[in-house]
């Protein structure tokens, strides 16, 4: 079963006791082991020596008896020499092989253990020694030792120096216990110190004159503590005080100076609840400054008093692509450098932090504006702010103004272009006007001029209404469309039959599917942008040529079915160059002028496309023709629906 670990006692003197007992009882142990082993050893050494002196002093009588053969003699030899001894017996072997032999009588003695007897009879061995005389063999001298004997001589010293040293250790022991008891128990006095610190820094616990010196420099270490204490809880408690001035901390005798919840707390139950409030204050705000930076759009990244970041907010690191792990501790000039590197920020547009720390004051509406290519191309406004804490020195403040940047880009191009587009016709009317007013003109030259300013006059007007339903529908992005259930057969169908096409051209070719394919749109919307792009087959295809519209049930990209209105022309086409173009507002693949038109009508038609939840998708070789798509999501079919819906589809088609 495994041991628990070493537990030590909880009294600083018993610890010392414990302690002096264990290296005190070591060492003794130590040094009876020591002992037994000498003792043992010298035993053993001292057995065989004895041996071999008896031997000596056996020798030259057993020869004188074995050369006339005397073996009475020998046998009073052998007997005489092993009496009182610690051989269990002696024998005399001739050289035929007689034994004369004599054996110990029992002794009474202490008894050794078995190990202890064991240990010694495999280190005795037997003491021979030949007789010889005259060069004559007559025989070996024989003594085998009584181990047992030998081991209770030593057992008996054993337990007689284990006693001593036992004897020893207690009285040892209860020698340092008591002087321990009373040089340490000095320390009881300090159990009372956290009650008399309380009362002020004149009570201290009293220092006796045998107090040892390293625990008298402890008391005047705890009096010099409580000195300090005091004064760094009346400190705290103005600093909580003035924090926070609703919450008294508590009074100089221990008791607050005012309760809550009717418990009265001391001086540093007080503190810790006020600090307790503080801290949680402390977290609430910065728990709201994090979520503040973390919501917010915008890039922060400041700088501690060395002008080194210490804090980088996630947009910043969104805006860049720059970490904050790349970034804490950087100083500006490296964080400058890595920000246009990483960035990919022109050389030059980007100054230096420290220019711009010493640029005056930015005059209002003027921004510094960066552009970014990486990690995706962007235009951000940079502005730094500079502090006096020490903490914070100054911010780095990073706002994308893409969207501003495109939108003001997309303002001035488009009225540059209204104004350019709307200029040639009121260029033409004022023309024509200033030439009736300064030239008498013949009645049919005025016609002509009246019929070339009532032209312009149409286009400007039709200019300017686009530009009126265009503005109306991305202002309210289909807040005012009437939506509603209705058959895209049936709308194409009455679209086409009151169509006016152009004098000498066919209707448009109709093909139209079996069964009815209901969509969610605004009736009038949706008439408004399949007729632009039916207009628009016409007006592009000036040599004629037949123009078709199909309408057909088209599987989705996201597995939700669509349906397709395509209108088909053989008119002049467009370049792949072109193409990509269509849908910026003004913009006409028709550049020779002779084809009229505002440039609006197909803007018009993918805004409403779009708003539907549609897609418009064009085709177009040049010289050949051209396809548009018209791609809108099939709603469900309203409730009632008969076959009688698609008999009248198909006689629209018919």
């Amino acid at each position: 079963m495994p041991l628990g670990p070493l537990r030590w006692p909880r009294s600083l003197v018993w610890r010392v006791f414990a302690l002096y007992s264990l290296a005190l009882f070591g060492f003794v142990l130590a040094g009876l082991v020591l002992f037994f082993h000498h003792q043992f050893t010298v035993e053993l050494d001292d057995t065989h020596a004895r041996a071999e002196g008896l031997v000596a002093v056996m020798s030259p009588a057993i020869s004188d008896s074995a050369v006339i053969g005397d073996y009475d003699t020998i046998r009073r030899t052998l007997d005489r020499a092993i009496r009182h001894s610690d051989f269990a017996s002696a024998a005399f072997i001739d050289r035929r092989g007689a034994v004369v032999r004599a054996d110990a009588s029992a002794q009474t003695g202490p008894e050794a253990p078995a190990w202890l007897t064991q240990l010694l009879a495999d280190r005795l061995y037997q003491t021979n020694q030949t007789i010889s005389v005259g060069g004559r063999d007559y025989g070996v001298l024989r003594l085998q030792f009584a181990p047992e004997r030998i081991a209770g001589a030593l057992w008996q010293q054993g337990r007689i120096a284990l006693l001593l040293v036992l004897l020893a250790l207690a009285g040892g022991l209860i020698a340092i216990h008591v002087p321990l008891r009373r040089w340490l128990g000095h320390l009881d006095r300090l159990q009372a110190f956290d009650g008399t610190a309380d009362q002020g820094p004149q009570t201290t616990p009293s220092t006796p004159d045998d107090t040892p010196l390293e625990l008298r420099g402890a008391f005047e270490a705890l009096n010099r503590a409580a000195r300090k204490r005091e004064a760094a809880l009346t400190a705290l408690r103005g600093v909580l005080e003035g924090l926070m001035p609703g919450v008294v901390p508590s009074g100089p005798k221990g008791h607050a100076a005012g309760e809550t919840g009717g418990e009265r707390l001391d001086d540093i139950e007080a503190i810790s609840h006020l600090i307790s409030q503080l801290t949680l204050r402390l977290q609430e705000r910065g728990a709201q400054l994090n979520a503040i930076f973390a919501l917010s759009p915008d890039g922060f990244v400041s700088f501690d008093a060395a002008h080194c970041v210490n804090y980088v907010s996630p947009s910043f690191t969104r805006l860049t692509g720059l970490a904050d792990a790349e970034l804490i501790g950087v100083h500006e000039q490296a964080f400058t450098r890595l920000l246009c590197e990483h960035g990919g920020v022109r050389a030059g547009q980007l100054p230096s932090l420290a220019a711009l720390r010493d640029q005056p004051a930015q005059r209002e509406g003027s921004r510094l504006l960066v552009d970014l290519e990486r990690p995706r191309r962007r235009v951000v406004e940079v502005a730094l702010r500079t502090g006096e804490s020490t903490a914070v020195s100054q911010v780095l403040h990073l706002r994308d103004v893409t969207h501003e940047t495109e939108l003001d880009q997309m303002k001035s191009e488009f009225l540059s272009t209204a104004a350019h587009e709307l200029r040639t016709p009121m260029t033409s009317i004022f023309g024509f006007i200033e030439l009736m007013l300064q030239r008498p003109l013949s009645a049919e030259r005025q016609r002509e001029v009246i019929v070339t300013v009532h032209r312009h006059s149409r286009l400007m007007i039709a200019i300017i209404n686009e530009l009126l339903d265009l503005a109306r529908i991305e202002a309210r992005r289909g807040k005012d469309f009437e939506i509603e259930t209705l058959d895209l057969g049936e709308l194409v169908g009455e679209l086409v039959r009151d169509m006016s096409v152009p004098e000498g051209r066919a209707a448009p070719h109709l093909e139209l599917p079996a069964a009815p394919l209901w969509v969610a749109a605004d009736r009038n919307k949706l008439r408004q942008a399949i007729g632009n792009v039916l207009g628009n087959a016409y007006k592009y295809s000036p040599q004629g040529g037949p123009v078709a519209v199909r309408l057909q049930r088209l599987p989705g990209t996201d597995d939700s079915p669509r349906a397709g209105v395509t209108v088909i022309d053989s008119g002049i086409g467009m370049t792949p160059e072109q193409l990509v173009r269509v849908g910026e507002r003004f913009y006409r693949a028709d550049t020779s002028g002779n084809i009229p038109g505002t440039g609006l009508g197909m803007t018009i038609v993918k805004e409403i496309v779009e708003l539907h939840g549609g897609q418009l998708q064009l085709s177009s070789t040049a010289g050949t023709g051209t396809e548009v798509l018209m791609q809108l999501p099939l709603a469900p079919a309203p409730a009632g629906t008969t076959a009688a819906t698609a008999a009248a589809v198909m006689a629209l088609s018919d």
